[in-house]
C-alpha cells in the first residue's frame, strides 16, 4: 500500500486489519466491560468457543483428498520406519496425534522418511511429504543442543 506523506497523517492502523479482527476485539471489550460493570466473572472462551468452531468447520477448504489413508502412502527405506509407522497408526487410532512429519539420515541416507495425519483439528487436509508445519520458537532447544554437542566434538 503506497500512501503519500498527507495520507499518512490520516491513515488509522486499525484499516490495516481484517475487519473480523477488529469486530472480535470489540465485541471482547464489549463483554468484558459488561462482566466488570456487573461484577461477574465470565470465561470468554467458553462464550465464544461454539462460535468459533462453527465457522472454522463451516470454512475450510477441504480440497482434494489425496490421502485417504493415515499415513502418506511411500515406501519404508528401513526396519525402523516400518515399527514406527506401526506406533503412529497406533497412536493416530487413539487420537494421541494428529499430524507428525518424521525424516531421519543416517551416513547421509534417508532412513525415515514418514508424513501421517492431519494438518489440524480443524483443518483435515492431509500431511504430506512436503507439509509445512508452524513450530514458531520451537527448534531454539534443538539448535542450542547442537551447537553444544557440536562444541563437545571439536
Amino acid at each position: 500500500m503506497q500512501l503519500n506523506p498527507k495520507e499518512v497523517k490520516r491513515f488509522n492502523p486499525v484499516d490495516a486489519f481484517p475487519g473480523d479482527i477488529v469486530i472480535f476485539g470489540r465485541v471482547l471489550n464489549l463483554l468484558r466491560g459488561l462482566s466488570f460493570t456487573m461484577n461477574v466473572r465470565i470465561v470468554y472462551l467458553d462464550i465464544m468457543r461454539p462460535f468459533v468452531e462453527s465457522v472454522l468447520q463451516g470454512n475450510i477448504n477441504r480440497g482434494p483428498s489425496i490421502n485417504v489413508q493415515w499415513i502418506y502412502n511411500t515406501p519404508a527405506h528401513s526396519d525402523v520406519e516400518a515399527k514406527l509407522r506401526q506406533l503412529l497408526v497406533e497412536l493416530g487410532n487413539n487420537d494421541k496425534i494428529l499430524g507428525i512429519l518424521v525424516c531421519a539420515y543416517k551416513d547421509g541416507e534417508v532412513i525415515i522418511d514418514i508424513a501421517a495425519g492431519v494438518l489440524g483439528r480443524y483443518d483435515p487436509r492431509p500431511v504430506q511429504p512436503d507439509t509445512l508445519f508452524s513450530v514458531f520458537s520451537a527448534t531454539k532447544g534443538i539448535a542450542a543442543g547442537m551447537l553444544h554437542w557440536l562444541v563437545d566434538n571439536g
